[in-house]
């Protein structure tokens, strides 16, 4: 009888409302700090630039996606002043940026052989 005062109490019930309404942003706010590393709020792009900054982003974002199992760490000892002994460190190993070399070698390609511009559309597909 005392579980289902407490378990009814309105302070509970409208509490547990509030976190049913409650989403994760963390996803997007890396999307859009990543985006901010290649488009700075303090200048104005065209609209071309903007479309290639989202998917360069999306690019880099799915590039560096992992489990926390995939992550690499490199393990090395070090003296540790305080313990006045070898310790055993971890730490994360960089993120790889090489689909970058992959780009830019297209985009030079696309220059060398002078290809005809084409527009957002037909970049996009949608044709």
């Amino acid at each position: 009888m005392a579980l289902f005062k407490y378990l009814t109490e309105s302070r509970l019930v409208n509490s547990i409302k509030m976190c049913c309404n409650f989403l994760h942003t963390g996803g997007l706010e890396v999307y859009h700090n990543v985006r901010l590393k290649f488009l700075p709020k303090r200048s104005s792009y065209s609209l071309t630039r903007m479309i290639m900054g989202a998917m360069v982003t999306a690019i880099e974002i799915n590039s560096n996606i992992g489990n926390d199992s995939e992550k690499k760490i490199k393990e090395f000892w070090a003296y540790s002043k305080s313990q006045k002994k070898y310790v055993r460190k971890s730490r994360e190993l960089r993120k790889d940026y090489s689909y970058r070399k992959e780009i830019l070698k297209d985009m030079l390609l696309s220059i060398a052989e002078k290809r005809e511009k084409k527009s957002i559309s037909e970049l996009l597909g949608n044709e």
